[in-house]
C-alpha cells in the first residue's frame, strides 16, 4: 500500500484573518479544497484530507486541557505566547536557496527578540502547539534556545504528526500528542499553499533592500511562483498540469468575492505580482499566457 499524501484543508481557518469584504464565501471555499483535492487525486493513488473544524477543535482542546504554559507555534491557534517563524527562502536566478528560518512577515519581531519574550514571560515545563510535525526539527531548535534560558519543552500538541518526529523528539525528551500519527507519508502539504494569496500560505520568500530593509512575499507551491516538485513532491511531468489547475482554482475563488481583490489588499505580497493588480484578472492573463509552464524566474 502507497504512503498516503496528505492535506491539512485549512482555508476556511486561515480565510477568518481577512478582511470580511475580502473573505471568499464558505461556498467558495469548500470548493476550491474539493477542487485542489481532485487535482492531487489525479496524481496520487492515495490522498488524505485533513478537515479544517478536525483541526481547530483538536488544538483547542488540547491547549485548554495542558494543565502548563503553551506556546504557539502556528497561526492556527493563537496564544499569549507565540514564535512567529517558518522555513524561508531567497530568489536566487531560477530558483530559491533555503535560508533557515526568518520571521513570517513584516510586522513580527526578529527571531531573538520573540525568544527573549517567551522566556520572560513563561517559565519552567512548558509545551508547544503546532498544526503539523513532520521531521521535529523546528521544535527541536526552538527548545534548544529556550532551553538555554531555563525554560523546557516537555510537551508538543499537533493535529498531524509523522513517525519519524515523533521519534526524534522523543530521544530529545519531548512527548508528541496527536490528533493523528502516520507511519509515513508521500508528503503532507497545508491546502492554503496551494492558493494564491491566502493568508500564511506559500513559502516564505525573504529579501534584502539596500533602503527598505527586509521584505516579505510568499510563493504558492506552483508555477510560476513557487517549485512544485521540491515544495509539494509534485511530480516533473505533472507540475505543468498541476500548476495550471491551481492558477485557474485560485482565479474562481477570487472572482467570486463581489468587492473585488488587489493584490494589494493581501496582508502579505504574492512574490512578483503588482500592488494595483487586480487578483482574478492577472491569475487570468496568466493563464491566457501560459504562465503556468514558466520558471520561476518568470513569476514577475
Amino acid at each position: 500500500m502507497s504512503n498516503p499524501y496528505v492535506v491539512t484543508d485549512d482555508l476556511s481557518l486561515v480565510a477568518e484573518k481577512l478582511p470580511e469584504k475580502m473573505r471568499p464565501s464558505q461556498n467558495r471555499l469548500s470548493e476550491a479544497s474539493d477542487r485542489v483535492s481532485a487535482s492531487l487525486r489525479r496524481i496520487f493513488p492515495d490522498v488524505e484530507i485533513i478537515p479544517g473544524n478536525e483541526i481547530i477543535d483538536f488544538l483547542s482542546r488540547s491547549v485548554s486541557e495542558a494543565n502548563l504554559p503553551v506556546i504557539s507555534m502556528t497561526d492556527l491557534c493563537i496564544l499569549d505566547v507565540n514564535l512567529a517563524f517558518s522555513r524561508s527562502v531567497k530568489k536566487q536566478g531560477n530558483s530559491y536557496r533555503s535560508i533557515g528560518y526568518m520571521p513570517r512577515n513584516k510586522v513580527e519581531r526578529p527571531i531573538k527578540e520573540q525568544y527573549e519574550d517567551t522566556v520572560k514571560r513563561i517559565k519552567g515545563d512548558t509545551a508547544i502547539v503546532e498544526d503539523v510535525v513532520f521531521s521535529g526539527g523546528t521544535i527541536i531548535s526552538a527548545s534548544e534556545m529556550l532551553g538555554k534560558k531555563g525554560l523546557k519543552i516537555i510537551k508538543v500538541f499537533c493535529s498531524v504528526a509523522i513517525q519519524d518526529g515523533v521519534d526524534r523528539l522523543a530521544q530529545a525528551g519531548i512527548e508528541v500528542i496527536a490528533d493523528r500519527i502516520y507511519p509515513s507519508v508521500h508528503d503532507e502539504v497545508c491546502a492554503r499553499d496551494f492558493i494564491v494569496g491566502m493568508p500564511g500560505g506559500g513559502r516564505n520568500v525573504v529579501s534584502k533592500n539596500l533602503f527598505s530593509g527586509m521584505s516579505y512575499a510568499s510563493a504558492p507551491y506552483f508555477y510560476p511562483f513557487g517549485d512544485p516538485q521540491k515544495w509539494a513532491s509534485i511530480p516533473a511531468d505533472r507540475c505543468t498540469e498541476f500548476s495550471r489547475n491551481m492558477l485557474e482554482i485560485s482565479r474562481d475563488m477570487w472572482k467570486a468575492v463581489p468587492s473585488g481583490v488587489k493584490f494589494s489588499d493581501l496582508p502579505k505580497p504574492v512574490i512578483g505580482m503588482s500592488g494595483n493588480q487586480s487578483i482574478p484578472e492577472r491569475l487570468d492573463r496568466m493563464i491566457q499566457q501560459g504562465a503556468y509552464d514558466a520558471p520561476i524566474a518568470r513569476a514577475s
